[in-house]
């Protein structure tokens, strides 16, 4: 697979369903999912490559633009790529500014973006103060319970700045930088109310007596909208993709809404995932609290729907549910990996809308993003635990993963910069 950074720069207002409607506005979801760009991106390809026209007169059983043999090659390899999901980003690092983050890759949206991990905390005084997150301590304090019974778990944390109470911090970050120059920023997401006249599906003209709201995305930024994300394709493909399309996504586009620019990108160095899980370890005074096991958390970032023996939804990323969609070399890892806490989740419900058939699709429970999972293996697997989370993050988990769903991070950044402690900075 190859993989390519996906900046999608949208000059119109963005409206994509599924934060729910009350019946009177339909509010639209801070970010896009893989499903919802995946389809207008294929079909700007065909059309790119001249298949699309022919793709359509046939039924889709024949394309002369691809094969001499009549046989169209696109569509079947692209059954295989993974569409991840476009996150909002403040405005491009360029010039000078690319220079004083550290930033080694491209000036142009040299960032990464996350979804907020469920441990993260914010100061309900002053949201400005630095963030906290409370998984590296929370495991310290809970290797430190499990060892000396009669110690004492820390109390109640508290703002470091100010000293006050804290509440979730939810939304996307931003990631800027590397190394010593690494630093994150929450992304502010604007939405503005609009009031709308029904068209009449027959005629296409305005329906009387037909008025609804809805509060879509605007600008984020001064003249644009962007957003990030990822696209990973098999290597047949990457012969057939070029640099920028023009795209049109989401509800409204009868209404101008959605229409922008989708760029391929180079795709940025993947961080050192042994390093991470190195400095993930917790510590105190420089010293390792157990060095018998190596702890390792799975974050979360975009939905994902998984299903246990009884062909339930799952609700907790166990070790049971891990051995049902991981390959069989990684078995006897899985059967001494061992799921500990702190670890948080949270239930999403996952649908959208089918096109063919005008209808909502079915509702599915799914373990929402910015859940996290942290485990520990005996210290002898560590070798064989770095190759099964590269896979991991290479091939992402559970059902729908072409789409998006079922992205996973292990050991990120931010619960080792923000973590809080004497170990914690980076």
């Amino acid at each position: 697979m190859r993989w390519y950074r996906a900046v999608l720069e949208l000059r119109a207002p963005v409206l994509v369903g599924g934060e729910g409607y009350d019946g009177v506005v339909r509010d639209t979801r801070d970010w896009i999912p893989g499903s919802v760009w995946r389809g207008a991106f294929i079909q700007e390809l065909l059309r790119d490559q001249g298949c699309l026209r022919e793709w359509n007169r046939s039924g889709g059983r024949t394309c002369p633009s691809c094969d001499r043999t009549g046989s169209c090659q696109l569509p079947p390899l692209l059954c295989e790529a993974r569409f991840l999901p476009l996150l909002p980003a403040n405005r491009p690092v360029r010039g000078e500014e690319a220079a004083d983050a550290g930033a080694t890759g491209p000036a142009h949206f040299d960032v990464r973006l996350f979804r907020a991990p469920l441990s993260a905390r914010v100061c309900k005084r002053d949201g400005q103060h630095p963030p906290l997150d409370l998984l590296r301590a929370g495991l310290a304090g809970h290797i430190t319970k499990h060892g000396q019974p009669d110690a004492k778990l820390p109390g109640l944390p508290t703002c470091p700045t100010c000293g006050g109470r804290l509440d979730r911090l939810r939304g996307t970050v931003e990631q800027r930088g590397q190394g010593p120059h690494l630093s994150f920023r929450m992304v502010s997401v604007k939405k503005r109310l609009e009031t709308k006249v029904g068209l009449s599906r027959r005629t296409g003209r305005a329906e009387e007596q037909i008025l609804f709201a809805v509060r879509p995305i605007t600008n984020i930024n001064a003249d644009a909208s962007v957003f990030v994300g990822s696209l990973a394709v098999p290597d047949a493909v990457a012969a057939w993709l070029g640099n920028a399309y023009p795209i049109s996504l989401g509800g409204g586009k009868a209404r101008g809404f959605g229409s922008g620019t989708l760029r391929l990108l180079p795709m940025w160095p993947r961080a050192d995932l042994d390093r991470r899980l190195q400095h993930f370890q917790p510590q105190a005074g420089g010293a390792l609290l157990d060095a018998a096991h190596v702890y390792f958390c799975l974050d979360v970032q975009s939905p994902t729907v998984l299903f246990d023996d009884s062909a339930a939804p799952a609700r907790h990323l166990t070790v049971e549910v891990l051995g049902r969609y991981c390959p069989r070399e990684f078995a006897e890892l899985l059967q001494n990996t061992e799921l500990v806490e702190p670890s948080y989740t949270e239930q999403a419900g996952v649908s959208g809308w089918s096109q063919t058939w005008g209808l909502y699709k079915p509702v599915i429970f799914a373990i929402a993003p910015g859940s996290v999972f942290t485990y520990r293996v005996p210290a002898e697997y560590r070798d064989q635990l770095v190759r099964f989370l590269a896979w991991l993050e290479e091939a992402g988990l559970g059902e729908y993963r072409a789409q998006g769903f079922g992205q996973v991070e292990a050991c990120h950044w931010f619960h080792i910069c923000v973590g809080g402690g004497p170990d914690a900075s980076y």
